[in-house]
């Protein structure tokens, strides 16, 4: 992980956002620039969830929100609780074009994450208990997760022991249940759900890391460096 932001990657990131401004394909762009650069699994991984176009920004950034203030707060459990943990396994989190927080490693189902997941699921929940006044909660659990009954088993526990009233929904794929949910804002840094959901989107791990730890993040919007990036001359490299 020590070499996933690179000096050269730092270029493949510029490379990557100047040919998507210009409006190749992204997947045809993916290629190439990974490819030219000898990119590794994770560094591929951080392009696509991190860096998208300006008018993509801009559309998602129309969504977020800080502020609690509808009905319902609909969790990606899976989605959020991962970021903590991994967050407390120091893996590399970072600052998205998109202003959101993302990180590229899964929580596999291994006994030594156990006391990870625990730690994670009670960051959250002591957020949320703090935050006043907070709307009716709903967790969603994606049964597909290998880690997800245990995910359900912690939660649940920790609810029981706090003062907040919450629903734990487990299905076999949470993301349609949270696009089409109304007066509600989602937490999820899951980018199908942020683009096809009309609700307002809260990113509930960044909100947590924040108020109770003092993390440092990897911003790849500083990284890119816009202005410099867009009068790049790169693709006669490519084409």
């Amino acid at each position: 992980m020590a070499n996933d932001f690179s000096a050269e990657f730092i270029e493949a990131l510029k490379d990557y956002f100047f040919l998507l401004e210009k409006k190749y394909q992204q997947d045809v762009v993916h290629t190439l620039v990974c490819e030219r650069y000898g990119l590794t699994s994770i560094q591929s991984d951080i392009l696509l969830l991190g860096v998208f176009t300006l008018e993509k920004v801009a559309e998602r950034k129309n969504k977020l929100t800080d502020r609690l203030d509808a009905d319902i707060l609909a969790i990606d459990a899976y989605n959020v609780i991962r970021t903590i943990a991994n967050y407390f396994l120091k893996h590399k989190i970072f600052i998205c074009f998109d202003d959101m927080i993302r990180d590229t490693e899964g929580l596999h189902k291994d006994s030594n994450n156990h006391d990870i997941i625990v730690c994670a699921v009670s960051a959250l929940v002591r957020f949320l208990s703090n935050y006043n006044p907070l709307p009716k909660l709903l967790f969603y659990i994606d049964t597909r997760m290998t880690t997800s009954d245990f995910i359900e088993r912690v939660l649940l526990e920790q609810l029981k022991m706090s003062s907040l009233h919450a629903e734990v929904l487990s299905k076999s794929d949470i993301t349609c249940s949270l696009i089409c949910q109304s007066n509600a804002i989602i937490s999820t840094s899951n980018i199908q759900i942020i683009d096809q959901t009309e609700s307002r989107i809260f990113d509930l791990a960044c909100e947590v890391m924040f108020d109770q730890f003092n993390p440092e993040f990897i911003d790849l919007r500083t990284l890119a460096d816009y202005n410099t990036v867009l009068v790049r001359k790169t693709i006669k490299m490519y084409f």
